[in-house]
């Protein structure tokens, strides 16, 4: 990871089977927030938020989170410009759920994969399902909602 200013703030591990931990972060400066693709963005265009750093390699201008924690400094200061894209894994899980949750309820604008997308996440959809990144994009666009009908759309999709 590197900081805007090009100074690297954290070096992260991905395993690609199914060892656990899957993801290991080593910071190098723990006083920085640890978002992966900062360096990249363009501020005058949208910013999307994804949880998984891979996934935000198929996305322009994307941040990775590294989790479903919407609540950084960074995230809240750019909130007017921010699309949060989660994994759909908040369907079931509770703790995804919530941190998706509260982010609408403060404000910010969510893209949620229509259900007849299969996959879990963008990468899924360009390994396992070989969307292009124009569709990805172009899909995520289509689908970016805010207040009301975010919260709606996603407590109809709640399954546990």
């Amino acid at each position: 990871y590197y900081d805007s200013d090009d100074s690297i703030i954290c070096y992260s591990c991905r395993a690609f089977g199914k060892e656990q931990p899957k993801y290991i972060k080593l910071a190098v400066d723990n006083s920085k927030q640890k978002l992966y693709g900062i360096w990249r963005l363009d501020y005058s265009k949208p910013i999307y938020v994804v949880e998984g750093q891979i996934d935000s390699l198929f996305i322009d201008n994307c941040i990775a989170v590294g989790s479903a924690d919407y609540s950084s400094d960074f995230i809240i200061k750019h909130k007017d410009n921010i699309v949060i894209v989660p994994d759909s894994d908040y369907k079931r899980n509770p703790q995804v759920y919530c941190a998706l949750e509260k982010a609408i309820d403060r404000g910010f604008k969510v893209s949620l994969f229509p259900e007849s997308i299969p996959w879990k996440d963008v990468n899924d959809m360009v390994v396992k399902g070989g969307l292009s990144k124009e569709y990805i994009h172009d899909m995520i666009g289509a689908n970016i909602m805010q207040g009301i009908r975010a919260k709606l759309e996603l407590s109809f999709r709640k399954k546990f």
